[in-house]
């Protein structure tokens, strides 16, 4: 046996000796023969038939019913071979034991050829069974089979649809066209009738005479038996074997059983074709998916080439080109086309084709939504087949695709939005299918990819370059710090990052912005100076300067009526694109680019624009400041030349006229003057340029009262300087008329202060109104500081002089009040008789007069005179104390007394020393003593 053979064999063994208990023969025909001998019904070899299969099926489900077939084919005959040699046997020995008359054995003879008729129809529609798994054959087969073994005229069998809740005819036997045809449009519902009854029981039904059976539905008139047998496998009913009779109880009770055993083996059967089928379905399945998945295999080999090719391209002007003639040569579609849809989104643009020619100069457009199947797709972001375009309303023929019969388009898709359409379309009707859905979907994902990174690699490469155009020209303009070349930089390098054909440069000048530069206009001289005031709302600047970023307005003269009024009309400006010069978030002023034709500057240019004004204002800042610091470097200068010319005398007239000299060289006026406060007052003092028509003189004499005079009152009070644009505005501006100020309509004055106390005022005055400005007044107000000091250094050095003078005179006087004094006294110590020294504290003689000096030198001995010198020493010691002392001498008696002199300092005179000679009141007193003595 081979191996099949033997599984199914082992199967039949098991099935038969676990059914029987008894021990199963070797052989298949042994184990028929078996079965007869022990009564078995021949139902039971169906049944062992059935069991086996579905045991093999379950063990090994990857077994094929092919491979199975022939073997189970083979079993069954011979065990139906040996079951029916078994049962011949068995009659031709009960015949032989027969001895009633010949008619009972002429009845068991037809008993018994009815019952191999019987087997033999078993075993045909067996061996039918196993040699095919078509159901409706295995069905015809039954109902023949069962109508030639019963007698039944008419024979039907219906297959049970139970999801559908009806039954559907698979075969009808013996009835006429007419009967077929009715049977056909008859809705056959499950629960009626005969056959009703017998799927809801699940048994067999017989009917002798079906006019008296209420359940009977007609379907033939002629009908009298009915018998309904259902074909069931488990507990379900596959179907039912109907069979009917014009004769009146034309089925017999015999025939039950081999109905029964040919239903049971016709539901193996149908089973099996079931299974078989089902298999098949799943071999087709596999082999479909197999095949499938090769194709698409070599789908994707294709678009993987495809899209590596497309994948490396990364130009933006060939790109779609050779995208559309990649995919039209390698999946060979006749016509292949690339659109896009347009900025502002609502038009597809053709981009690129293939497979056909247009003019070069015939551009094709779509309106999304609107037109055709790409505008469809464009809008609904899905795709959409059509393999015939004469009846799709939504199809739009290009001139050049007469022939167009079917059409496919899908989206292209960048990161959820759809840019773009990629279609295909063919001459001939039904020409693409889902295969070609597919594929052109995978192509539309790498498309939106390709474009993508094109678009990333231009823009990365326009970005390069823009970068390396904003470097240049940032070098070029940071390469010079003078305001007019930084200017004349800008509107040059501006033209090669952004294109104008007209373009002008304004600064920020308070509330103003002016032009100070500009290219391409023809009135350019009448241009340079104008400015444009941004609290009104008649020029786009103000949106620029109040935005602090880029503004465009497509069409000026539309929006703003300025644009054609003189001298703007000129340069015939229609597109216009304004650009901030920020430093931070502090705007200098901004640039402004014009454009003839209307609608030309972009977002894009915008963009670009800021990033050169952000260049552009670093140059400005920087010529500014060196502008500022030039101008700080030369009004240093001329402070500090101003300053030492004013400080180089302190003569007061010559220091005002040089205040005067300098203010005309710092500040740029028609007048100026100086006035000095005295008291509650203000007196010009120096004055210059009133002369002629615009003599000042009542101004330049006449004093100005400070609590009346409110300019003047301001600067006292602030401390600041004062500009005042237009006198005849300017609330401030008080000075009467009939002095002299007639002509006078800007002013600009500083405080003269020394510490807090303002000393006076430079004033400049102007015939023309805004002549002074805040710069004015700031540098007003510095040389006044230096005109301050001057002024008070050269009062201080007059006062000087004039206490020096003074000084001079009281010296004199005190001088010759000394001189006088000193010969009064020298007289006085000339004249006297006593000697008078004068000695510091170590008792130094410092001067005595001619009498004490005579006896110091002449009258007296040395050592008398040294004996007065030491005398006088002792004295000195202790002048507060009025010391006193009698020196008496040979041929002399001196009398010595000390007085001090007030704070005594070393080598300066302390005390005074008089000597007086009291010689003769001695003689006397010793003559008195000697006298007295005597008497």
């Amino acid at each position: 046996m081979t191996m099949a053979q033997l599984e199914l064999w082992e199967q039949l063994v098991q099935c038969y000796t676990e059914k029987t208990r008894r021990c199963a023969p070797k052989t298949a025909t042994e184990l028929g023969q078996t079965m007869a001998a022990a009564g078995d019904p021949l139902q039971d070899i169906a049944t062992l038939h059935e069991v086996a299969l579905q045991q093999v099926l379950q063990q090994t489900p990857d077994t094929s019913l092919q491979k199975i077939a022939p073997v189970m084919s083979m079993l069954l005959a011979e065990m139906l071979a040996g079951y029916d040699s078994q049962a011949r046997q068995q009659q031709i020995h009960a015949s032989d034991r027969l001895t009633s008359p010949d008619s009972e054995v002429q009845q068991a003879q037809k008993d018994l050829e009815a019952q191999h008729a019987r087997l033999m129809s078993l075993y045909r529609l067996g061996r039918t069974i196993n040699a095919t798994f078509e159901i409706d054959t295995i069905f015809e087969l039954m109902a023949r089979e069962a109508m030639l073994i019963t007698g039944a005229t008419h024979g039907a069998v219906l297959v049970v649809n139970k999801a559908e809740g009806q039954q559907y005819i698979s075969t009808l036997l013996g009835f006429s066209p007419q009967e077929v045809a009715f049977a056909q449009s008859t809705r056959l519902v499950l629960g009626k009738g005969l056959i009703g009854y017998a799927y809801e029981h699940q048994c067999i039904v017989v009917v002798d005479d079906v006019r008296e059976d209420p359940r009977y539905w007609e379907f033939v008139a002629a009908t009298r038996a009915e018998i309904v047998l259902p074909i069931i496998h488990g507990t379900t009913v596959l179907a039912h074997l109907d069979l009917q009779s014009p004769q009146v109880g034309a089925f017999r009770s015999v025939d039950l059983e081999y109905l029964k055993a040919l239903a049971d083996q016709a539901a193996i059967a149908i089973q099996n074709a079931r299974l078989f089928q089902r298999a098949q379905l799943e071999i087709k399945e596999r082999t479909r998916v197999q095949e499938d998945l090769e194709r698409r295999a070599k789908q994707l080999l294709l678009l993987w080439q495809v899209s590596q090719q497309v994948s490396s391209l990364l130009e933006p002007e060939p790109l779609l080109k050779q995208i559309v003639e990649l995919i039209r040569s390698t999946f060979k579609y006749a016509y292949v086309v690339i659109l896009l849809v347009d900025g502002a989104k609502t038009k597809l643009s053709l981009k690129a084709k293939a497979g056909f020619q247009m003019e070069a100069s015939r551009t094709i457009e779509l309106k999304i939504g609107v037109q055709g199947i790409c505008g469809w797709v464009a809008a609904h972001g899905q795709p959409l087949l059509v393999n015939d375009v004469t009846r799709e309303p939504r199809y739009y023929q290009l001139q050049e695709l007469t022939e167009t019969r079917s059409e496919i388009a899908v989206p292209v898709k960048i990161k959820g939005q759809t840019i773009g359409v990629l279609d295909v379309q063919s001459a001939s009707f039904n020409a693409f299918g889902e295969d070609d859905l597919f594929i052109l979907e995978v192509l539309a994902d790498q498309v939106g990819v390709t474009v993508e990174n094109a678009r990333l690699f231009s823009a990365e490469q326009q970005r390069r370059q823009e970068a390396e155009t904003l470097r240049t020209a940032a070098l070029s303009m940071i390469t010079t710090v003078d305001r007019r070349r930084v200017i004349e930089q800008i509107l040059i390098q501006l033209r090669k990052v952004v294109p104008y054909d007209s373009a002008s440069v304004q600064l920020l000048k308070g509330q103003h912005l002016e032009i100070i530069g500009g290219h391409g206009f023809p009135n350019l001289e009448e241009l340079l100076g104008v400015t444009f005031d941004l609290t009104a709302d008649n020029n786009p600047n103000c949106e620029v300067m109040r935005k602090r970023s880029t503004y465009i307005v497509q069409d000026a003269p539309t929006a703003y009526s300025e644009f054609l009024n003189a001298p703007h009309v000129q340069a015939n400006i229609h597109s216009w694109l304004g650009a901030p010069l920020l430093i931070g978030n502090e705007p200098l002023g901004m640039i402004a680019l014009d454009k003839h034709d209307p609608g030309f500057y972009t977002e894009e240019h915008a963009r670009l624009a800021e990033a050169f004004a952000a260049q552009a204002a670093i140059a400005v800042a920087n010529s500014q400041l060196f502008e500022a610091e030039r101008e700080q470097r030369g009004l240093a200068e001329a402070l500090a030349q101003a300053a030492a010319a004013v400080t180089a005398t302190l003569d007061l007239n010559e220091v005002l006229d040089r205040i005067l000299e300098q203010v005309a060289r710092i500040v740029i006026g028609d007048a100026c003057n100086v006035m000095l406060i005295e008291g509650e007052t203000a007196r010009v003092v120096r004055s210059r340029g009133y002369d002629g028509p615009r003599s000042s003189t009542g101004r330049t004499q006449m004093p100005m009262n400070l609590s009346q005079t409110a300019t003047l009152r301001r600067m006292i009070h602030t401390g600041q300087p004062l500009v005042i644009s237009n006198t005849q505005e300017d609330p401030l501006w008080t000075i009467p008329k009939s002095i002299g100020a007639i002509w006078l309509k800007s002013y600009v004055s500083a405080p003269i202060r020394m510490g807090d106390k303002t000393l006076g005022f430079l004033n400049v005055d102007a015939g023309e109104p805004g002549q002074f400005g805040p710069d004015d007044a700031r540098r007003l107000a510095l040389f006044a500081h230096h005109a301050a000091s001057a002024i008070e250094n050269a009062r201080l050095y007059r006062e000087l002089q004039d206490y020096a003078s003074e000084l001079e005179r009281r010296v004199q006087e005190r001088t010759a009040q000394i001189q006088a004094q000193l010969a009064r006294l020298d007289a006085i110590l000339n004249s006297t008789s006593d000697g008078i020294i004068v000695a510091d504290v170590q008792g130094r003689i410092l001067q005595a007069n001619p009498i004490a000096q005579d006896w110091l030198t002449r009258t007296l001995a040395p050592e008398d005179a040294n004996k007065l010198r030491t005398s006088i020493q002792e004295l000195a010691e202790y002048p507060n104390d009025h010391p006193q002392t009698l020196l008496a001498l040979p041929g002399m008696d001196l009398q010595l007394n000390a007085a001090p002199i007030s704070e005594p300092k070393p080598q300066q005179p302390s005390v005074v020393v008089t000597i007086h000679d009291i010689s003769q009141l001695k003689a006397l007193e010793r003559m008195k003593s000697s006298f007295v003595a005597n008497v």
